[in-house]
């Protein structure tokens, strides 16, 4: 009887000790796929904010090896010509001897604003230009910008003076698009107002270039005004058959009325000089 008993305490004892085993080893596999859970999580956390990193690096070496981009908040308005041009020395610049500013013609609102100042230049005289005697223009292209077709420079310095040019005006022309004219314009228009911050006046107005009026062809436009503290914003977009075409334009208020002064300087010293010429001495 007394070994019958001690089996059954063995055998009860033996399947407890079992059960025990079976559970030590089912929460220990248990623990070790949570710890290879939690491992391969952690790791994947940490590949992807190294990946983020290098993303963040990859994109700030791009716009490192990019040309300035002349943003409305960092345009370096009064700075020398030597100043700025360093700025864009990894794109391709040309100075256009012409100084033609075809946006005070081709928009039919444009000559609201630029109604003074306006010369012309070229065969027939039919492209507008700021006075040449003072002002210096620069074309800047570069091929890795993705939306940006070109940025213009414009430097004036006063009339009969040697002193350095300085920036006064800023246009930037966008790639065509293909999307509808007044999306296009809503679009940008949005992101402009962002950045300002000022009341905007917008309307529709005409497009043509001087061919155009020519051939008596005019394309429908839009127009987007903003007066801030000091300077001036304007967003033109026109559509053509086929595309759509838009360009930004910051003016320097201070700098405007400096070409302006050199202009009345230049009308001066021109009509002195014509009742000069016209004097005789053997009346």
């Amino acid at each position: 009887m007394l070994g019958q008993r001690y089996q059954k305490k063995v055998r009860r004892f033996l399947l407890i000790m079992a059960f025990l085993l079976i559970g030590i080893i089912f929460f220990n596999n248990n623990g070790i796929a949570f710890d290879k859970e939690s491992y391969r999580d952690k790791k994947r956390e940490e590949f992807e904010g190294y990946l983020s990193f290098e993303s963040k690096i990859t994109k700030q070496k791009q716009l490192a090896k990019e040309p300035f981009k002349f943003n409305f908040r960092k345009i370096p308005f009064g700075k020398s010509e030597s100043e700025v041009l360093r700025l864009v020395e990894k794109a391709k610049v040309s100075e256009d001897k012409g100084v033609r500013v075809y946006f005070t013609r081709d928009y039919s609102a444009m000559k609201i604003y630029f109604s003074e100042g306006i010369y012309s230049f070229g065969s027939f005289q039919r492209e507008p230009s700021f006075l040449s005697a003072v002002v210096k223009k620069y074309t800047v292209v570069y091929d890795g910008w993705k939306k940006l077709g070109g940025i213009n420079l414009y430097f004036v310095k006063n009339f009969d003076s040697h002193e350095n040019y300085t920036l006064f005006l800023v246009t930037k022309t966008f790639k065509d698009s293909r999307d509808y004219y007044k999306n296009v314009f809503t679009g940008l228009k949005n992101s402009i107002k962002r950045v300002l911050g000022v009341p905007t006046t917008s309307h529709e107005t005409k497009y043509a270039t001087g061919q155009m009026r020519y051939e008596n062809t005019i394309l429908r436009a839009l127009f987007g005004y903003w007066e801030a503290k000091n300077s001036k914003v304007f967003l033109l977009v026109h559509t053509t058959f086929y595309t759509t075409s838009s360009e930004i334009i910051y003016l320097s208020t201070s700098g405007w009325e400096k070409y302006k002064k050199a202009c009345e300087k230049y009308e001066q010293k021109k009509k002195k000089k014509a009742v000069e010429e016209s004097t005789i001495d053997d009346f």
